[in-house]
Formats: C-alpha cells, sequence, structure tokens
C-alpha cells in the first residue's frame, strides 16, 4: 500500500489516483516522478497489483469514477481492459 506522508499534495490527479487504487484493494502501489526528465511523456506513473482479473477491472473503474469525481478527468484512452491481466489508462 502506499506510504501515507504528511506532506501536502504531489499532484490532485495522482491523489485521486491512488485512492482510486486503495478503495479496490490495491497492492504495491508505486508512483514514478518523471516532471523532471526532459523530453517525457508524462509527468507521473502510477502502478500497482491486484489479485485477479476481477479486481483489476474494479481498481481500473475505481480510478475512472473518482478521477471524474473530483476532478472531472476522463482517461484519454484505455488498453487491456477485457482481458484485464494489465490494464492501461492514459
Amino acid at each position: 500500500m502506499a506510504k501515507k506522508s504528511s506532506s501536502k499534495s504531489i499532484n490532485p490527479l495522482v491523489d485521486a489516483i491512488v485512492k482510486g487504487i486503495q478503495e479496490k484493494k490495491g497492492t504495491n502501489i508505486c508512483v514514478v516522478d518523471l516532471s523532471k526528465v526532459l523530453n517525457s511523456y508524462a509527468d507521473f506513473f502510477v502502478i500497482s497489483s491486484g489479485t485477479s482479473d476481477t479486481n483489476v477491472q474494479a481498481i481500473s473503474n475505481s480510478i475512472e469514477d473518482l478521477t471524474f469525481t473530483m476532478l472531472k478527468e476522463k482517461p484519454n484512452h484505455i488498453e487491456g481492459y477485457r482481458e484485464a491481466n494489465w490494464i492501461l489508462l492514459d
């Protein structure tokens, strides 16, 4: 599970994603800050694990719901949802 920190939020989108993962019992949450990497395609990668295909889909749904509810953000693209061995939300 993600370590709780007393410092201020890194990024509201990252916070919403991590909360969505935690609500569905995602494990091994890792936030990779790429904001200082020159020419990076993303500012952050958030990676986690699920316990089953159903759990991975539930985590994905939770992330989508929370990011829309909290920030009015939707993913631009989703890959891997049907098989649910892995899911990428962009």
